[in-house]
């Protein structure tokens, strides 16, 4: 008689086992479907094609320059019989 009244007690728990695991897969299933509605939204709302930009003029003034550092570079070239110059380097 024990036996069957544990039995029967596991029968009980591996319904409520099943039971809540269809509810957590509703409710994963209801979070994914707002995930990726939210995505969505995100995406259709900062697509860079979409922006309209606006031409700014901005003129440097003087004071806002300044030089670190100057380089000069000297690159020979040779001129062939037909004129046309060519790399002396290499």
């Amino acid at each position: 008689m024990r036996d069957v009244g544990r039995s029967m007690d596991e029968a009980g728990d591996v319904k409520r086992a099943e039971q809540t695991l269809d509810s957590v897969k509703q409710k994963r299933t209801d979070l994914e479907a707002d995930f990726q509605a939210e995505l969505d939204a995100l995406e259709s709302r900062d697509d860079p094609g979409a922006e309209t930009l606006e031409k700014v003029l901005m003129r440097p003034r003087k004071s806002d320059m300044n030089v670190d550092s100057l380089g000069l570079a000297w690159m020979p070239y040779w001129q062939d019989g037909t004129g046309s110059p060519t790399g002396a380097w290499g």
